[in-house]
């Protein structure tokens, strides 16, 4: 199996590894999320599918990634742990205050430190990052993820900013005007 792919196998499976362990301590909700569970569900289908195809690929083959393709594997790979590495990032500094987009946690905290000093949505920067990585690495099919994440994350982002707003009304405010949406000092 190339080198990238099993990088980009690794840095994806310590994601999900790391969400699933992570998601056990969290506040209560005291509002429940929206339909963001479907979503997400397809896109770790989608990755899974992916990975299972790559997997069974590379084994099947034992090819080896040309020089002319090495340098794309390399800027994936930085780019996928990059991304990964935000996420978890964002992830541990939210701590128990994580919920699935639209949650509403019991006493929330308004956390504007580590990455959320930055953007306001860290974790969408950061698996945008990863997903943009694996397309360099693994292919156009990861492209399609690429655009449906970003329009899910956009909305999501819109929406979440909303609740916020309402819970924490001028702070939130303020806190939007000192940082960018999902990218550093673009958007």
């Amino acid at each position: 199996m190339p080198i990238y792919n099993l990088v980009l196998i690794i840095c994806w499976f310590a994601f999900l590894l790391y969400w699933l362990i992570s998601s056990f301590n969290i506040k209560k909700n005291s509002r429940g999320g929206g339909q963001g569970w479907i979503v997400r569900g397809v896109l770790i289908l989608a990755i899974i599918v992916i990975f299972r195809t790559q997997i069974n690929n590379a084994v099947s083959t034992f090819h080896i990634v040309s020089s002319t393709n090495a340098a794309l594997g390399i800027i994936g790979d930085a780019l996928c742990i990059v991304g990964v590495g935000i996420a978890i990032w964002a992830r541990k500094n939210l701590g128990v205050n994580w919920g699935m987009p639209r949650t509403i946690k019991y006493k929330p905290d308004l956390v504007t430190s580590g990455p959320y000093k930055y953007v306001r949505h860290p974790i969408y920067t950061g698996v945008l990052l990863a997903i943009l990585g694996s397309v360099f690495v693994s292919g156009i099919a990861w492209l399609l993820i690429f655009f449906v994440a970003t329009v899910y994350f956009i909305y999501s982002g819109k929406r979440e900013e909303q609740d916020m707003q309402k819970e924490f009304g001028d702070k939130y405010k303020k806190y939007m005007k000192n940082t960018k949406f999902i990218i550093p000092l673009i958007f």
